[in-house]
């Protein structure tokens, strides 16, 4: 991972490898940066094996990923907007050699400080040693912005081996702690190889980067673009209110997102028809992607693909794919979702039952979905415990239980919703997602269903162009009354968390809040 950015600055050191608002960034540059940060970092750590790169969406958390990897270490994003309490136990969980600090992240240090263990050097590219000193961090070895940026370069990056970590990331536990993730190089390579089949990227592409560095989506971004001499251009997430000035800004040509950006988009009159023509390839993963949104930036990109990628943290990104066809897909979809398609060619599912019996993907098979194959991390970092339950053999193979209840249809797999996302009411069991999609087909824009704080029914949290106030009644000709939301909150937009997805979790919260 990380070797074709460094082939490319050999070959074509000019061409632009990362735009970061006005300033760019060339291979050249991009390569020269990363080997000269990782020799002053191996110079300084008596061993480097995870660099930790508290930084946001600049110079140090892109040139810091590829520092990282030119060291032969692996790279663990650190988000500074994150509560500190979180950020401590990822730092304290991580065991970190390294940590790369940005400018405005400096002053978090202190309150780190109990987390950084004795002999970590801290890298500090963008601040000189005065500032540094005025900490008053003790027991770590600290590196100013002349320090790591005149060290002598390394003259190739540090190989790593297939089975070497090559990133960390967390993910949320059902314990309140995160959980750690961690992907080998062999895992990450199965997986850009496999996409580099299907999309064909080329130094003449220019990639979008709307997700947040912890959000291992990102990592798709970054490596399909450098591997292959591509252009990364990140977004500042105002940017993504108005996804087509920033991809005409960039010229873009692949664009790759959460769903809930075409949402936002639509509210802010932001989604016209035809103002995407640049776009070849849209994909679209992390929740749930719905008829209403494929159809309406599909006609906003009218000359690109559009594809709808499924995949937990733990299975390398995405695992499988579904593309959208305008004619035939509106028929193909189920609860309003998007199918999520074929699992990539390098991977093996199973669909598990109730009774816990498993069967191979087969037409008419519902369940949840297991898979296994070269993507699937080894299990949780540091934490035998939690992989019990999550990793479960089937048939001699060790395979991950998605916790994703699908069905199997000529289109391939449908998602019909999480687990956790079936509630009892009444006495009956009811999928959310189903009441979800009714709510979408009687013209909410999108729909978050849970259960009252008394347990009794549901409420429904929309996004309209309108309170409406014969919803009710309308969907309770598409669903029986217990399935129909006793009460509604209209909100202008849902609050998101960290990864762009819609957060439940807060949802559920205004909802405890308000008593309904």
């Amino acid at each position: 991972m990380g070797s074709g950015l460094f082939q490319h600055a050999r070959q074509h050191p000019r061409d632009i490898a990362l735009r970061l608002g006005t300033r760019d960034y060339s291979y050249g540059e991009l390569a020269a940066t990363a080997l000269r940060w990782a020799s002053g970092l191996r110079s300084s750590a008596a061993q480097i094996r995870r660099v930790g790169i508290l930084a946001y969406r600049n110079e140090v958390s892109y040139l810091g990923v590829a520092a990282a990897l030119a060291a032969g270490a692996a790279f663990i994003p650190l988000n500074p907007k994150y509560p500190l309490a979180r950020t401590k136990s990822m730092i304290a969980a991580a065991e970190l050699d390294v940590i790369l600090v940005d400018a405005a992240s400096v002053l978090l240090l202190p309150e780190l400080a109990e987390v950084i263990g004795a002999g970590t050097v801290l890298g500090f590219p963008q601040d000189t040693v005065s500032h540094i000193e005025a900490l008053g961090l003790t027991d770590v070895v600290c590196l100013d912005s002349a320090t790591l940026h005149f060290s002598r370069p390394l003259t190739e990056p540090v190989a790593s081996a297939a089975d070497d970590l090559a990133y960390l990331l967390f993910t949320s536990g059902s314990t309140g702690a995160p959980k750690g993730v961690p992907i080998s190089h062999r895992n990450v390579r199965s997986h850009l190889s496999c996409n580099q089949q299907r999309y064909r990227i080329t130094a003449q592409d220019r990639l979008s980067q709307t997700f947040e560095q912890t959000f291992d989506l990102s990592v798709f971004d970054m490596f399909m673009a450098w591997e292959h001499g591509a252009m990364l251009c990140p977004a500042d997430p105002i940017e993504l209110l108005d996804p087509a000035s920033y991809i005409a800004r960039n010229a873009l040509t692949v664009w790759f997102s959460v769903p809930s950006v075409i949402t936002a988009a639509e509210r802010s009159a932001a989604l016209r028809p035809d103002s995407m023509p640049s776009l070849r390839l849209s994909l679209f993963c992390g929740e749930a992607l719905n008829e209403q949104q494929a159809v309406r930036w599909q006609a906003a990109a009218g000359n690109s693909v559009l594809e709808n990628l499924y995949g937990p943290t733990e299975l390398t990104i995405a695992c499988s794919v579904y593309r959208w066809d305008p004619l035939s897909s509106p028929g193909e979809c189920e609860l309003g979702s998007v199918p999520i398609g074929e699992l990539y060619p390098e991977l093996t599912g199973f669909i598990l039952d109730e009774a816990g019996h498993s069967q191979p993907i087969d037409p008419g098979l519902s369940g949840e979905l297991c898979v296994t194959g070269p993507q699937m991390t080894t299990g949780y970092w540091h934490a035998p415990e939690l992989d019990e339950g999550r990793f479960i053999d089937i048939n001699g193979l060790r395979c991950y239980r998605t916790g994703d209840r699908v069905a199997v249809r000529s289109s391939g797999l449908v998602h019909l919703g999480r687990l956790d996302h079936q509630v009892q009411v009444g006495g009956h069991r009811v999928e959310l997602a189903e009441v979800e999609a009714a709510l979408r087909a009687e013209g909410c824009l999108q729909a978050v269903c849970l259960p009252s704080v008394d347990g009794a029914a549901l409420h429904g949290f929309v996004i309209s162009e309108a309170q409406d106030a014969e919803l009710q009644q309308r969907v309770l000709k598409r669903l029986p009354n217990y399935m129909v939301p006793r009460s509604f909150s209209y909100l202008d937009e849902f609050p998101l968390n960290t990864n762009g997805k819609i957060d439940r979790a807060a949802l559920a919260k205004l909802l405890s809040e308000e008593g309904l």
